[in-house]
């Protein structure tokens, strides 16, 4: 928007990463997820018209890595299977620090989730692939539902 007249930078990713999915962005950094190897890429876009395309950097692996969402410092990735075949893997994940990346299961239902986006009162809402039916949870830092 500084320069709309200047052309749009392409962020080249590494070889195999074929499904780039999701971003969200937390203060500078830019996350962006690859469904089919389960990378989430990080990227530093303070200035976007200095935009450094081979600053790209792996930032963690989830299983089928496909909707993110942040909220604060905690992170919330939608698991999708990219072979179709749903596992114990494909789940909601969460990193309670985004600063120090370790992905835990937020729950053990497996499903084809797809898209995440979290409301205003605390609820995760996860539409799962395939339906028309929207799921929701509720979260708290001292509760992990076990849906």
């Amino acid at each position: 928007l500084a320069a709309p007249n200047e052309k749009p930078k392409i962020v080249p990713f590494p070889e195999g990463e074929l499904f780039v999915n999701d971003m969200a962005l937390h203060g500078n950094t830019l996350y962006v997820t690859v469904t089919n190897t389960g990378s989430i890429y990080a990227l530093n876009v303070a200035r976007p018209s200095q935009l450094d395309t081979a600053g790209l950097k792996p930032y963690v692996t989830v299983p089928g890595a496909n909707g993110i969402v942040i909220r604060g410092d905690t992170m919330y990735i939608a698991s999708y299977p990219p072979d179709g075949v749903t596992t114990q893997d494909n789940v909601i994940y969460r990193i309670d620090n985004i600063s120090t990346p370790v992905a835990t299961k937020l729950f053990d239902r497996p499903g084809q989730y797809d898209g995440l986006a979290l409301s205003g009162d605390g609820a995760a809402c996860i539409s799962p692939i395939g339906s028309i039916r929207k799921s929701a949870i509720t979260i708290s830092e001292r509760e992990r539902p076990n849906c």
